[in-house]
């Protein structure tokens, strides 16, 4: 359970603010209001989902990562996953 959680972490939380938010817009604005309101702060996670994501790798095959490993110049290696 706590792997899964991890893994959907983000989705999790931005599901949980999306219905704690619209209950709160949906009884104190009308209809048409809430809606727009809901659409504005699912655009905004989805937007920082994305802009949060890890860009692809900067090496296209191994060859290229060992040439860059046996430079002798400083070498940062970051391990991260997406969920």
């Amino acid at each position: 359970m706590p792997i899964l959680i991890n893994q959907y972490s983000f989705i999790v939380v931005s599901v949980a603010v999306l219905v704690i938010f619209g209950t709160i817009i949906w009884r104190a604005f009308n209809p048409i209001s809430a809606i727009c309101a809901i659409l504005v702060v699912l655009i905004i996670l989805i937007v920082t989902f994305i802009s949060l994501r890890q860009q692809d790798n900067s090496f296209l095959n191994i060859d290229e990562f060992n040439h860059v490993l046996e430079s002798g110049q400083p070498l940062l290696i970051e391990f991260y996953s997406d969920y």
